[in-house]
C-alpha cells in the first residue's frame, strides 16, 4: 500500500540521520590513526575497511529499522500493542494456566461521537490507569493490559478461572459504572481461562461470543471447559451431516393451529449442541448459509407432511438479500409448494436500499410466506423496517411478555400494538408467564401469544399426536 510505502520511507530516513554522523566520526576517526602508522595506505586495505564499514552501516541501519517496527506498547494508552500481549500469553501459557478477561466500555462510541476522538483517548488512557491501579491493589504485581481494539482491553493472569472470580466480580462492580476524567462510562466483560483452549484467537472469539450476551454488569464467567477446537469439529460435522434437532412450541392463534420451530445442533455422541455455544461458531466461521440451507430442508418436510398447519422460524434477514441463497430458497418452496411457512427476521442495523429489500420480501409473501419482524419495542431498527416495509406480524421483544403485568410495560404494548393494528400488521408477544397475563393480552386484541404457560417445547409429530 502507498501508506506502508511512505512508512518505510520516512524510517529509513530517521535512520539514516541516526546512523551516518555516527559512521561519518568512525571513518574521520580511522583514517586520522591509520595516516599516523602508515605514509601510503595500501589499496587493498581501503577496500576492506570500505567493505567493512559499509557492512557495520547496513548492519546498522537493519537494527534501527526493526527497533521502529517492532513495538511493545501503543501510543494512546501505552498499555501493550496486541502482538506484544499474544507473544506474552504464549510465553506465560507454555508456563502454566492463564487466565484472560475481557473489559469493554460500552458507550466508547457514543463518548467520540459527542465528546470528539481526543476525549474518548484520554477516556481510554484513564480506564488502562484504572485497571492496572485495581489490579495492583488486589495483589497481582506486574499486570499484564492491553488495548486490543476500540473501547476493549483484554488482561492476562496467571492461574485458572477459580482464582479469579471474586476478584472479576469485584473489577466488574468498579469499572461496570464508572466516571472518568468526568465522563460516565458503562462497562462489561468475560472471562476464561487456557483450560478451554490453549489458542489465542479462539479464547478472545469465545471471550467475544459471551459478553455478546451480557448486559450491564452481568457476571460472565466460561464454566464449561469443553475444548473449543474439539467444538468447532463437532460444529463443522454436525452441519455436514445434517444432524439437527428440531423441537416446536405451539402459538396461541384463533384460527388454525401455527407452531414455531426452534433447532439445536447433535454432536457425535447423540448430546445436543445449544444454539448459544454452536450459533456464534457457525457465524465466525462463515458457516450461516449451509447452517440455514439444513434448517430449511428439515422445516420443508415438516411443512410439507403438516400443510393444514403454519410453522414459523428464525432466519438472518441478510440471507434472504444474498441472490444465490434466496434464488435456492425460492426454487425449493415453489417446487415443493408450499405456502404455510412464517420467516421471522431481525436486524440490528437498517439496511439502506429499502425498496431492494421490499421487493424480496414482497416476493415470498406473494408465494404464500408470511414475514415477522422481531425484537418489536426494543430494537428501532424493526421499528424503522414497520414504517418502510410490508410485513404480515410484528413480534415483541421477549421482556415485554415476562413483564406485561407490569403497568409501564403494558402501556408501552398497547401503544405499539395500536400503531401496528392500523398498518395492518398483526402482533405476537412471547414468553408469557402467567393466565392472568395471557387474558390480558388476549382482552387487549393480541394476535398471538407463546410461552411455557400455553405450551411446551417439544417435537412436532408430539405435540400433533398429543392433540390427536
Amino acid at each position: 500500500m502507498y501508506t506502508e510505502s511512505i512508512e518505510r520511507v520516512q524510517r529509513f530516513k530517521l535512520a539514516l540521520r541516526m546512523g551516518i554522523p555516527v559512521f561519518m566520526l568512525a571513518g574521520i576517526l580511522l583514517f586520522s590513526v591509520l595516516m599516523q602508522y602508515f605514509e601510503k595506505i595500501p589499496y587493498h586495505f581501503i577496500v576492506i575497511v570500505v567493505g567493512v564499514l559499509a557492512v557495520a552501516v547496513y548492519f546498522q541501519f537493519y537494527l534501527i529499522y526493526r527497533g521502529f517496527k517492532e513495538r511493545v506498547t501503543e501510543n494512546i494508552t501505552h498499555t501493550f500493542t496486541r502482538d506484544y500481549f499474544q507473544k506474552l500469553f504464549l510465553q506465560h501459557k507454555a508456563r502454566h494456566t492463564c487466565t484472560l478477561i475481557l473489559f469493554t466500555i460500552q458507550n466508547f462510541a457514543d463518548i467520540n461521537e459527542r465528546l470528539g476522538y481526543r476525549k474518548g483517548d484520554r477516556i481510554l488512557y484513564t480506564a488502562a490507569q484504572q485497571i492496572d491501579f485495581f489490579l495492583t491493589d488486589r495483589g497481582v504485581k506486574k499486570p499484564i493490559i492491553s488495548h486490543f481494539k476500540g473501547g476493549t482491553f483484554l488482561l492476562l493472569l496467571d492461574g485458572n478461572i477459580d482464582e479469579y472470580r471474586i476478584l472479576f466480580e469485584h473489577f466488574l462492580v468498579r469499572m461496570g459504572s464508572a466516571v472518568l476524567d468526568g465522563v460516565e462510562i458503562k462497562g462489561c466483560g468475560a472471562i476464561i481461562d487456557t483450560e478451554t483452549s490453549g489458542e489465542f484467537e479462539q479464547l478472545v472469539e469465545r471471550l467475544f461470543e459471551l459478553q455478546a450476551y451480557s448486559s450491564l454488569g452481568k457476571i460472565l464467567v466460561e464454566d464449561d471447559k469443553t475444548d473449543l477446537n474439539t467444538l468447532e469439529n463437532e460444529v463443522l460435522d454436525a452441519i455436514r451431516s445434517s444432524r439437527l434437532s428440531m423441537r416446536a412450541q405451539e402459538i396461541d392463534i384463533t384460527t388454525g393451529r401455527f407452531f414455531e420451530l426452534t433447532f439445536k445442533l447433535i454432536d457425535s455422541s447423540g448430546h445436543l449442541i445449544h444454539q448459544n455455544r454452536f450459533f456464534p461458531i457457525v457465524l465466525r466461521l462463515g458457516l450461516i448459509a449451509p447452517y440455514m440451507q439444513s434448517v430449511l430442508a428439515k422445516t420443508y418436510e415438516i411443512a410439507s407432511t403438516y400443510p393444514q398447519y403454519r410453522f414459523a422460524l428464525e432466519i438472518p434477514a441478510e440471507l434472504l438479500r444474498q441472490r444465490d441463497f434466496s434464488y435456492t430458497v425460492t426454487a425449493d418452496l415453489t417446487l415443493r409448494s408450499i405456502q404455510n411457512l412464517i420467516f421471522v427476521l431481525q436486524e440490528k442495523e437498517y439496511f439502506s436500499n429499502i425498496k431492494r429489500f421490499e421487493e424480496i420480501l414482497q416476493s415470498y409473501r406473494h408465494m404464500g410466506i408470511g414475514i415477522a419482524l422481531d425484537g418489536y419495542g426494543s430494537n428501532h431498527t424493526t421499528l424503522l423496517y414497520l414504517k418502510d416495509l410490508h410485513v404480515d406480524f410484528i413480534r415483541f421483544e421477549g421482556s415485554f411478555g415476562k413483564k406485561f403485568e407490569d403497568e409501564r410495560y403494558r402501556a408501552l404494548i398497547e401503544g405499539l400494538h395500536v400503531s401496528a393494528k392500523r398498518l395492518g400488521v398483526k402482533t405476537w408477544l412471547r414468553m408469557i408467564e402467567d393466565q392472568k397475563s395471557v387474558q390480558a393480552a388476549k382482552a387487549m386484541g393480541i394476535d398471538l401469544l407463546s410461552g411455557n404457560i400455553l405450551g411446551t417445547i417439544a417435537p412436532i409429530e408430539t405435540l400433533i399426536r398429543n392433540e390427536s
